[in-house]
């Protein structure tokens, strides 16, 4: 026979939502015992007050060994039925389910907050998968997405590349879309605005200087305080990209344009109950027009050739003579390229019209034809060993006494 507690257990198990077989399986009892436990005579008084647990004193006990240790659940009741417990292993393991439960619970616990017109604006990227353009060249697709909070009209690009010179086009395209930018723009650690050290890249930071926006970064592993631009993302993948296909990069931002402005921001929203395009009239956005177009310029690191020349974008860029060999950095825009060495100009070229092209400058070709001719009419040194010590000579007859 169940003593009370037992049955106390075994109710409240139901009252959870479990079956009878989940019962079963938690209790270890037959079924036909939870049956009758379960019956109209063993129902609770509603004025009766909730009995405490046999397990009660050594909860703290257990939850620290399980949370702290690695001991299993069977060593933990053995060892507390040494401090005196006398109930069942079985409660020990609906008291840890229902912990680890709550604790979880917990962690996945979102305030969801509503931002003010014009405060903030959240961006993130998405994988769509790849597609293959006019040429037969296989494409890996990405969107940029950017949701103003308030509105929830949404601005989304596709692009070939997730780089920073990517993401900072992107805003600019999206700010122009809205009309204006936010106070502010949340982001999640991505490594386009982030330094391994944890630093905003300075880079990104010139670019948001420049517009005046202030970056914020949502905490990390806690993608869900940024779920508008998740759930933007999700949204574009389930009701955009199903059953279509795209001939290039452009016909995709053609396509997405058109979805844009009869689809996602004229729809009514399911949180604000609104149509975007109207929330959008009253967001109070920061207007851009004012700002001088930000000057786009990428950087990266190359090794200088010692024939005279640095390849960059599979082009061949003139360096001078005595750069050779050295690291250097390659800024270039839309229409140059400048080759930076130790904190100096020391090169800039046109930029190159296409691929495999050599670019070069006469006085950086006439030092090293300078230096190649002046080398090979070099008359070459004569070496020879020289000793500091004298040598003993010896008479060649020694060597045929000892042959003998």
């Amino acid at each position: 026979m169940l003593n009370l507690d037992e049955i106390m257990d075994i109710k409240k198990l139901k009252q959870e939502g479990y079956s009878i077989k989940g019962i079963v399986r938690e209790t270890g009892y037959s079924r036909n015992t939870v049956r009758s436990m379960l019956r109209e005579k063993y129902k609770d008084k509603k004025n009766r007050k909730e009995r405490k647990s046999i397990l009660d004193p050594y909860k703290d006990y257990v939850e620290d060994k399980f949370k702290n240790t690695e001991l299993t659940i069977q060593r933990i009741y053995e060892d507390i039925m040494q401090l005196g417990y006398t109930g069942s292993i079985y409660q020990i393991y609906r008291f840890l389910k229902s912990r680890k439960k709550a604790i979880s619970d917990r962690e996945k616990l979102t305030v969801r907050f509503e931002t003010l017109p014009g405060e903030q604006a959240q961006v993130d990227w998405g994988y769509c998968g790849s597609f293959t353009d006019d040429d037969g060249v296989y494409k890996k697709l990405y969107v940029f997405v950017m949701i103003l909070g308030y509105s929830r009209d949404i601005h989304i690009e596709f692009t070939t590349s997730m780089k920073r010179e990517w993401l900072l086009r992107c805003h600019v395209n999206a700010f122009d879309h809205f009309g204006g930018m936010t106070k502010s723009i949340l982001y999640d650690n991505m490594s386009q605005i982030v330094d391994p050290g944890g630093k905003y890249n300075r880079e990104f930071m010139d670019f948001a200087d420049h517009y005046g926006f202030i970056p914020k970064r949502c905490r990390p592993y806690r993608a869900r305080t940024k779920g508008k631009v998740e759930r933007a993302i999700q949204y574009v993948k389930k009701n955009f990209l199903p059953e279509r296909s795209f001939s290039s990069l452009g016909d995709a931002n053609a396509q997405g344009r058109h979805w844009m402005e009869y689809t996602a921001n004229c729809r009514i929203h399911g949180t604000t109950g609104e149509r975007p395009c109207d929330r959008l009239r009253n967001e109070s956005l920061i207007p851009t027009t004012s700002v001088a177009p930000y000057r786009f310029i990428a950087r990266k690191k190359r090794q200088a050739g010692f024939d005279g020349f640095v390849t960059y974008d599979r082009s061949r860029y003139s360096i001078p003579a005595d750069i050779a060999g050295k690291e250097v950095v390659i800024e270039h825009d839309k229409h140059s390229v400048r080759i930076i060495c130790s904190d100096m100009i020391v090169a800039e070229h046109k930029k190159a019209d296409k691929a495999n092209m050599t670019v070069s400058q006469k006085e950086h070709l006439a030092e090293m034809w300078k230096l190649t001719l002046g080398e090979s009419q070099t008359p070459g040194r004569s070496w020879f060993f020289k000793s500091e010590d004298n040598v003993e000579s010896r008479s060649l007859n020694i060597y045929e006494e000892v042959a003998q």
